[in-house]
Formats: C-alpha cells, sequence, structure tokens
C-alpha cells in the first residue's frame, strides 16, 4: 500500500483537478481513467507497432519453426538473425507494458483513496487512521480490522461514517492511544505515556484549524457522492450482501456490465490475435478459453465482493479499452501486416518459379539448339565422307581411262612414222 500510495499522490493531483472542475465522483472517475488512457496511449502505440512488427515476421518464424524443428540451438540462432535484420526486438513490448502496469498501481491507489485524493482540504493518513480506529469493533455499525485494510479502507471508513458519529468525533477530538497508534504504527504508544502525549500534540498539529466535526463533515460529503438513486444504494456497498441471492438489488447490474465489458474485452482482443495469428500453437486453446469465460467470470465474481465504486471503475477501464484497442488496431494492424508478408512472400516464391521455368525452358532451347546444330554438323560431315567416296571412285576410273588414251596414241604415232617409209619405198 505504501508503495500505491507513491504513486497515487500525482495521480491523485490530476484527479482532485478534475474533481474541482466536475464536483462529481462518477464523472471524475471516468474523465480521469480517459486522461490516463490518453497519457498511456503513446506507449501502448509502441507496443502496439511492436505487435506490428512481430507479426509481419511471424511467417518466416513459422518456417523457422518447421524448417530447425530438432535443432532449438540453430532455431534460435536464426531467429535472433531474423529479428536483428528486420530492426525488431524480441521483448519490444515489454517496456511499454511494465510501464503501464506500474501507472495502473497509481491509478488504483488514487481510485480507491478518495478521501487521500479528492477531499479538500486533504485528509492525512493520521487523520484517516484515527478516524478509521473509531469505527473498528463488534456489534451493530462496527468492523473488523482486517476489513479496513488493504485498498478499500477509506471506502468502508466512508461507508460506516454516519452510523460511528460520536465515537469518529471523540477520537478526532481527543484520539486515544490506540487510535494514535493506529495512526503512527512505528511508534511505541500503547505502553509509553511520554509517547502518547507526545504523538497527541502531533496529531492536534495535524488537524489544524479543522475541527472534528469539519473533518467528519468531509466524510459525509463524499459519502454522498457515491450515493444513486436518490439515496437508496450507495456504491460504498458491495452488490453481494448477507442475503445472497435473496438480497438482490440494483448493484447487481454493476458485477453484471463489469462481467459483460470484460467479456467484450478478451473477445476483441482475441479476435484481432486471432487474425495475425492464426496458426493454433500448443496450449493456446486453453489460453483462449481463460481469456474469454475465465477471466469475465473471475471479475463478475470480485465485482461481487468490491465496494459498487471500484466496479463502475472497472466498467469504465473496460469500455475504455474496447475502444482503444479497436482505435490501434486501425493504426497498426497486425493482421494485415501478416497477410501483406505472407503476399510479399508468395509472390517472391511464384516469381522464383517462374524464373526457374523460364531458365528451364531457355535451357531446353539451348539444348535443341545444339542437338540440332550437332545434327546439321553430323549431316554434312556424312555428306563430305559421301562426296570423298564419290571423288575417289571418280578419280579412279578416270585413271584408267587416261591409260588407254596414252597407248592408244602410242600406237597412233608408231603407224605414222611407219607409213612414209612405205611411201619412200613405192616411191623407189
Amino acid at each position: 500500500m505504501d508503495f500505491l500510495g507513491f504513486l497515487g499522490k500525482p495521480l491523485g493531483a490530476v484527479m482532485s483537478w478534475i474533481y474541482s472542475l466536475v464536483p462529481n465522483y462518477f464523472v471524475t472517475i471516468f474523465l480521469f481513467t480517459f486522461v490516463i488512457r490518453l497519457i498511456l496511449f503513446p506507449l501502448n502505440l509502441k507496443q502496439q507497432k511492436g505487435a506490428m512488427d512481430r507479426a509481419r515476421l511471424a511467417p518466416a518464424l513459422e518456417r523457422l519453426q518447421k524448417k530447425y524443428a530438432n535443432d532449438r540451438n540453430k532455431l534460435m540462432e536464426k531467429q535472433q538473425a531474423l529479428y536483428e535484420k528486420h530492426g525488431v526486438s524480441m521483448t519490444g513490448g515489454c517496456l511499454p507494458m511494465l510501464l503501464s502496469m506500474i501507472v495502473l498501481f497509481g491509478v488504483i491507489a488514487a481510485i480507491y483513496a478518495p478521501l487521500t485524493n479528492l477531499s479538500s482540504p486533504s485528509m492525512s493518513e493520521e487523520i484517516i487512521g484515527v478516524a478509521q480506529y473509531a469505527i473498528i469493533g463488534e456489534g451493530e455499525g462496527k468492523l473488523p480490522e482486517n476489513d479496513l485494510k488493504g485498498y478499500y479502507g477509506e471506502l468502508r471508513l466512508m461507508t460506516y461514517a454516519e452510523a460511528n458519529k460520536e465515537d469518529i468525533l471523540k477520537e478526532l477530538t481527543t484520539p486515544s492511544a490506540g487510535a494514535l497508534q493506529r495512526a503512527y504504527p512505528k511508534a511505541d504508544i500503547l505502553n509509553n505515556t511520554e509517547t502518547y502525549e507526545s504523538y497527541k500534540a502531533i496529531f492536534e498539529k495535524e488537524m489544524g484549524d479543522r475541527s472534528a466535526e469539519e473533518v467528519y463533515n468531509q466524510l459525509v460529503e463524499m459519502k454522498d457522492q457515491f450515493s444513486v438513486m436518490n439515496g437508496k444504494f450507495s456504491l460504498l456497498e458491495q452488490p453481494w450482501n448477507s442475503k445472497g441471492f435473496l438480497g438482490i438489488n440494483w448493484l447487481w447490474l454493476i458485477p453484471l456490465i463489469s462481467g459483460l465489458t470484460s467479456f467484450a474485452v478478451s473477445y476483441i482482443s482475441l479476435s484481432y490475435n486471432k487474425r495475425s495469428m492464426p496458426q493454433d500453437q500448443p496450449g493456446q486453446g486453453c489460453t483462449n478459453n481463460m481469456m474469454l469465460i475465465y477471466m469475465p467470470v473471475f471479475s463478475t465474481w470480485i465485482a461481487f465482493t468490491v465496494p459498487g465504486a471500484v466496479g463502475v471503475y472497472w466498467i469504465f477501464s473496460n469500455v475504455l479499452s474496447v475502444v482503444q484497442t479497436v482505435l490501434m488496431n486501425k493504426i497498426y494492424d497486425p493482421a494485415k501486416a501478416r497477410a501483406e508478408a505472407e503476399a510479399k512472400y508468395l509472390e517472391r516464391r511464384r516469381q522464383k518459379e517462374e524464373d526457374k521455368k523460364r531458365l528451364a525452358r531457355a535451357r531446353q532451347r539451348e539444348e535443341a539448339q545444339a542437338r540440332k546444330e550437332e545434327q546439321e554438323r553430323e549431316r554434312q560431315r556424312e555428306e563430305s565422307r559421301e562426296m570423298n567416296k564419290k571423288k575417289k571412285k571418280k578419280g579412279h576410273n578416270t585413271g584408267t581411262s587416261s591409260a588407254q588414251a596414252e597407248d592408244a596414241d602410242a600406237q597412233d604415232g608408231q603407224d605414222a612414222v611407219t607409213e612414209p617409209n612405205s611411201d619412200e619405198a613405192s616411191e623407189d
């Protein structure tokens, strides 16, 4: 609670400022929740962008998981290289989420402590502690001490203030040792009279110029801010009372609406997650059921057992969460990023297949052309061989005819020499 109180101080200042403009606790809760969501929106938007970047890499990661299913070290190495290549952090969404959770605790402290954060002048923890001591005890209108511990101490104090008016005025005027011990738990007041007197003086300074009546009136005025239906019901009360189902009242609408809005938050979040991560993962079905069914049921049950004002805050927070989820998915849509990544991957695969087919066809054409050219060269070689054969054969035939011709010429030459001699002989 000290940690929550530390966070609640600055947020309580914002809440008090809103309350000074609109002096209505429920309008203040809604506007305050809206302002906090608005302040955290840049962080949540950054977280959403990180989710979109990771969704864009999801198809590639899934292919790596299939490829290296049996080699975890290699898988981690490849995943890290993929994230570094695209400038995506594996834990990029953690810091905004952590800061959001820290601020959320501060919001809880501011919402659940209206006396500390909204009262003007503000009530100190010591004054509240003394007033709480006045309503501790047994009997009607009294509460066990444990019921005042935790988040709802101030809300329960306002609930039982009117039933314990005289005791509260008495303790605030002249606090008992037990009341001071509750206000200053680190001091040993119960067993030391001097310490009691010392802290009694300190408490009187804490009260300042305010009287016990003025402090009590602050409690009552703040309590009236929680009244609904003309004061018939108070949102400081729990919807579930001692009568159980026989005690059904209008306050039951708060946990029911809280459960429905919690279901809406879970349903819309799961719908967007399913669009961006369509493949079922091991254990995902159980997780989805937890978010979609168990969390709304749990939220409804809790809202029955806490002051109605807390349930109202949850309703406002759930409604704003739905609006914020839809808006952020419009700005950075992980499902769209994943679909675009898958489309680009398929286009690259298609282009690669076309390139392979085109290369295969080119190779086929080259091989066919090479075969054709080889066949042409073979044909030409065959023709050349045939021509050589013919030439050789023709050359052989031509050689025989020439020899015969030469013999004939030689015979003719001899005849020519013989004939003149014959003439001369005749002449003789």
